[in-house]
């Protein structure tokens, strides 16, 4: 029923690299003819890649960009077929070039479009979206192609369920980065929480999907004043159970011999006394990747970059931040799902993870993160319902008439107030967070999310609640 004979494509570009890219096309046009196409759609700005920024724009790219249209335009007419590089509309037929960012629901979202459009303009309408090759800065692209006639559906990706687009989005991410960066390994410090452990899980399917052994990917854990027996022994059981390449070291040594060095007393367990350990444990994870050839994957997440909870160049960077994404909520549902769906053999290990409080596990004894700042799962709606733009008091009002939020009624204001507070405060450290991908629509990366000033005043927000 594919009346217009059109075939939606995208290639696994090299991005900024025109001729390469030109050759992709050329290829992709000779194989379709050959099938019997008429038209052949890819993705936005395939020739240079639609992440090039203002890269695309300067000279040396331009001028490649308008020889290469030349030569596939020549290419296309002798071979009878039409190469279709950018949004059109044709008789029959509706061609979309797309960049659009691969977030959770949207492949769903996108192909409920397409056959709801062709239904409504009584056409095909192909789809080409940018995939494999484009800039993991901040987003992933999916490379999804859907073609649809007149109401029917006739070729697209099979949507994930919601955990399992949640990983793949991570995957994707950081295999690519690491293979664009030629690393020969991916090292990642393990603490036996839940982030670390989410971040390890996704290491582990980057080097299945490169091709990698298990042991390229170098966990490290680093036990110091604080950890506890519960998550030292998780790391320790979840790194075996991997496969990955294990190794522990203490930085009690390392941080003892610095707080001497800085006349700090060992029994005055305040912020320096704490943030001298995440920035030991940074410290050994990017020289072990000097070493190595390997890049730092990033634990942290979204809920923590929020609330500024995290050590300023300590727990706070990395190489690649592949929770960067993701609330501390939707971590937790995610390696529950991984731990009954697709890492059995290490299930128990996970499930006592996602049962552990949450800690730094910096001082001596409990220190329980949620008696600190607050519960994440409120936290994590105040995030949602401030970067939409709800003024404080609507998220209140909101927050107090969600059921699974009503153990915090009572505490829910003061809470809010702490949110809004350290979301202020804590803006300096997301203006220079390492890249990683989104996840959903919200994103607090300074270059493509919700952008704000490192010195703004919080006091009308907090003012509004009064």
């Amino acid at each position: 029923m594919n009346k217009a004979k059109v075939k939606a494509v995208s290639p696994h570009i090299r991005l900024g690299d025109v001729r390469y890219n030109k050759e992709l096309i050329l290829s992709e046009c000779s194989t379709a003819s050959g099938e019997g196409y008429q038209y052949v759609v890819f993705p936005k700005d395939c020739l240079t890649g639609a992440t090039l920024g203002d890269l695309a724009s300067q000279t040396v790219v331009t001028d490649a960009v308008t020889q290469a249209k030349q030569e596939i335009a020549a290419f296309c007419g002798k071979m009878g077929i039409t190469a279709v590089l950018e949004s059109c509309t044709l008789p029959g037929l509706r061609c979309i070039c797309a960049a659009d960012p691969m977030l959770v629901g949207s492949t769903r979202a996108k192909i409920d479009e397409i056959v709801a459009l062709s239904q409504q303009e009584h056409r095909t309408v192909a789809y080409a979206n940018a995939g494999e090759g484009e800039s993991g800065t901040d987003f992933v692209y999916s490379g999804a192609c859907i073609v649809a006639c007149e109401g029917e559906l006739l070729s697209a990706p099979e949507p994930l369920p919601r955990c399992e687009e949640i990983f793949a989005i991570q995957t994707l991410a950081l295999s690519a980065r690491l293979g664009y960066a030629r690393c020969r390994s991916a090292v990642i410090g393990v603490s036996g929480g839940l982030d670390s452990t989410l971040a390890l899980l996704v290491s582990c399917r980057a080097a299945d999907m490169l091709g990698w052994d298990r042991g390229q990917v170098i966990a490290v854990t680093m036990p110091g004043f604080g950890t506890g027996s519960r998550t030292y022994d998780n790391a320790l059981a979840l790194m075996h159970g991997l496969g990955v390449q294990c190794r522990e070291i203490s930085i009690v040594p390392a941080v003892t011999g610095h707080l001497n060095d800085i006349s700090h007393p060992l029994d005055r367990h305040d912020a320096t006394y704490e943030n001298a350990q995440a920035r030991e444990r940074t410290q050994i994870l990017m020289d072990v990747a000097g070493d190595e050839g390997g890049l730092v994957v990033g634990t942290g997440d979204l809920s923590e970059l929020a609330l500024g909870w995290c050590t300023y160049n300590g727990d706070h960077m990395s190489m690649y931040a592949v929770n960067a994404g993701l609330t501390k909520s939707a971590i937790r549902e995610t390696v529950g799902y991984l731990a009954e769906h697709t890492f059995e053999s290490v299930g128990d290990i996970l499930r006592d993870i996602i049962d552990t409080p949450v800690s730094p596990e910096l001082l001596p004894g409990t220190q329980a993160t949620e008696d600190i700042v607050g519960p994440y799962a409120l936290h994590d709606f105040f995030l949602e319902r401030f970067i939409c733009g709800d003024s404080p008091r609507q998220i209140l009002d909101a927050a107090l008439q969600r059921e699974e939020l009503a153990p915090w009624r009572d505490t829910a204001a003061k809470w809010l107030r702490i949110f809004l507070k350290r979301f202020f405060a804590g803006a300096f450290k997301r203006s220079c967070s390492p890249d990683g991908p989104a996840i959903f629509g919200m994103s607090l990366s300074p270059r493509q999310g919700f952008r704000m000033p490192s010195d703004a005043c919080p006091d009308l927000w907090l003012d509004s609640l009064d």
